[in-house]
């Protein structure tokens, strides 16, 4: 098991490696939480352990970018709630301005 947790951040780093450094390699969050979780669902030795890592590897697979249509969707939903509200952009805006007001009495007193 180590040693596939070991290739698996090869994989990820490898294009980061061949384009020298130019740019930062993409974040493996995701894929290592999900890895991480399918690890612990399986026994090493126990048979057909392989095929059940696949299966609950397309599950995985197949479930998230349900999961982020889902925040998508919701996120825009509220957004419309929000922003076609004219009480709500009010106190939104006071709240901004209260904020940076706020920092500048901190900076000013930082300054004293």
């Amino acid at each position: 098991m180590d040693l596939s947790g070991d290739a698996g951040l090869a994989l990820l780093i490898g294009p980061f490696w061949r384009q020298g450094g130019g740019e930062p390699p993409p974040d493996p969050g995701v894929d290592l939480v999900t890895l991480a979780y399918l690890l612990t669902t399986l026994h090493p030795g126990a048979p057909g352990a392989p095929g059940r890592m696949l299966g609950l590897g397309a599950i995985f697979t197949a479930t998230t970018p349900v999961v982020f249509a889902g925040y998508g969707l919701g996120a825009a939903a509220v957004r419309r709630r929000v922003l076609g509200r004219l009480r709500v952009a009010d106190w939104r805006r006071r709240c901004f301005a209260g904020s940076f007001l706020g920092l500048g009495l901190l900076l000013a007193r930082a300054e004293a």
